[in-house]
């Protein structure tokens, strides 16, 4: 995907003038030996129905998740915040969502759709994708947006220990990721910026948004935000070869902070009727409930953290 006019020029005058990331990881910035492997196991998509949310409280409770981000616009939200308040201990932040992307199961804005019209498909929706997001919006309605998720989300109980970005649309310009930045500074929520690795990688790659990514990384550190030392989204066909993939992640795993990036969801019609992909997401929960994958973590000395955590700490030493 060709970058639009106002990236490519933010991208040639950030290459000249940004910093480099620094060569500490974030593990070590926190306060951890060297040679720590910290891993944060994240479920995406919380709230989006009522499977998302049933395999997240498994997970928390049961199994080894041990974050989640929500997405305040959809139809589950509301059960999950007050879920959270009921579990304050487990870590759930923002999943911020300017897209509706399943062809039967869609969801509008939180705001006003008259303040915010370019985020809006004919249909009365969040657009499908994330170029129709880029060619019709701004930077102003994405931020009344962001705002007002983050509003709804505190109005309902729910404190977010982080944000992050469904789809990677706050990550797709700019514009939108200064925006990201700047709600998350003023609203002392960290924002999640990772190195993107494997599969995530690859997509990045295959947009050409690779070059983009780098100086949002660049960016971001500057400007004092905890980088994700790697970001990796569960990959494989079928379960035995998800779990090999996971297994072969911990086994190799490297020194610093690495999220893992699930899609969890129980069996069931509900998601069935949704996505095509569900057995994804099924296989997905019971991964974060597998003991074998337990046991390797263990064994491997790899401590499982929480966003929470990172949010704390950037919110003690940030500069103000």
């Amino acid at each position: 995907m060709p970058l639009p006019r106002l990236d490519a020029l933010f991208l040639s005058v950030a290459l000249i003038l940004s910093l480099p990331v620094g060569a500490q990881t974030l593990s070590e910035r926190m306060g951890y030996p060297s040679d720590s492997k910290l891993l944060i196991l994240h479920g995406d998509d919380l709230g989006m129905c009522r499977a998302a949310n049933e395999a997240a409280r498994i997970g928390f409770t049961r199994g080894f998740l041990s974050s989640g981000s929500v997405m305040v616009p959809c139809p589950a939200f509301e059960e999950m915040a007050r879920w959270s308040q009921k579990h304050p201990d487990h870590d759930l932040g923002l999943h911020l969502t300017l897209n509706a992307e399943w062809s039967s199961y869609r969801w509008s804005s939180i705001s006003d759709p008259a303040l915010v019209p370019g985020l809006i498909d004919p249909e009365g929706f969040l657009w499908k994708n994330v170029a129709d997001v880029l060619q019709h919006s701004n930077r102003k309605e994405v931020e009344t947006e962001l705002r007002a998720q983050i509003r709804h989300a505190r109005s309902a109980g729910l404190e977010p220990t982080h944000l992050d970005s469904h789809m990677g649309t706050l990550f797709s310009s700019a514009s939108f990721f200064l925006t990201y930045l700047r709600v998350a500074r003023q609203e002392n929520i960290v924002a999640m910026v990772p190195r993107p690795a494997g599969k995530v990688l690859r997509d990045l790659k295959s947009k050409g948004l690779e070059g983009l990514a780098q100086v949002m990384l660049r960016l971001a550190d500057k400007q004092g935000f905890p980088i994700v030392d790697r970001l990796e989204s569960v990959d494989g066909h079928g379960y035995q070869e998800r779990k090999a993939w996971l297994l072969q992640l911990i086994e190799t795993l490297e020194p610093g902070v690495t999220e893992v990036i699930f899609h969890p969801s129980t069996e069931g019609p509900e998601i069935r009727k949704i996505t095509r992909m569900a057995q994804n997401r099924i296989d997905d929960h019971n991964l974060l409930l597998d003991p074998e994958i337990r046991d390797t973590i263990k064994r491997h000395g790899i401590q499982i953290v929480q966003w929470r955590e990172i949010n704390n700490w950037w919110n003690r030493n940030r500069k103000r």
